[in-house]
């Protein structure tokens, strides 16, 4: 069942208000200008949940040497993922809905296989974490992500936008392929014209 839009509003307000309780406005809004294009109070929700995931994931680059992570951070991290997925769960088929970015997500089913709530044995294979301080990790699934080598540009766009631009440059290709062999064969009779030409132009 879908909330109506009133219902949606209170509950990211309260989630909110919950955040705002455990972290500095500072701490809260660290990432929020990677999030300029989604409403309040989700934007915060999410810069301040980016904020969170950063911090436990450089603490647990600092334990990769020790190969051990404590039971305290375990707990941490595991109460993190469970809170995140529940907001995935929650925001199900509504305009919120989201997706974490691929290498994050990849890092909670990584990190899920071995935190235990007692301490946690890191892997010897388990590299350390590239911490993402540039794009955003969660993503509304109304935006279409545009890969770049080295950027990741994102555009949010409705469903009938999407399609309209889609129609467009295949509308544009279509035109393209069909004009350049006519092109062609102007210039081809352009040079005829003008060869047909020259002589009387030259008397």
């Amino acid at each position: 069942m879908v909330p109506n839009q009133e219902a949606l509003t209170n509950y990211l307000n309260r989630e909110l208000q919950v955040i705002q309780t455990r972290f500095s406005h500072y701490e809260i809004n660290t990432y929020y200008e990677l999030y300029q294009n989604i409403d309040f109070p989700l934007q915060q929700i999410f810069s301040a949940l980016h904020y969170e995931l950063n911090q436990i994931f450089s603490h647990l680059n600092t334990r990769i040497p020790h190969g051990y992570f404590k039971a305290d951070d375990s707990r941490y991290l595991l109460e993190l993922i469970r809170r995140i997925s529940n907001y995935q769960t929650k925001l199900h088929n509504t305009e919120y809905q989201f997706n974490l970015a691929t290498y994050y997500s990849r890092l909670f089913t990584e990190c899920k296989k071995f935190l235990e709530v007692r301490g946690s044995e890191i892997p010897e294979l388990f590299d350390e974490i590239e911490i993402e301080e540039f794009y955003p990790i969660f993503i509304l699934e109304s935006t279409i992500k545009i890969d770049r080598p080295n950027s990741i540009d994102s555009y949010k766009l409705k469903k009938s936008e999407t399609a309209l631009t889609l129609v467009s440059i295949n509308t544009k290709i279509h035109i393209t392929t069909v004009l350049l062999p006519l092109r062609k064969h102007l210039m081809i009779y352009q040079n005829v014209i003008i060869r047909a030409l020259l002589p009387n132009l030259m008397k």
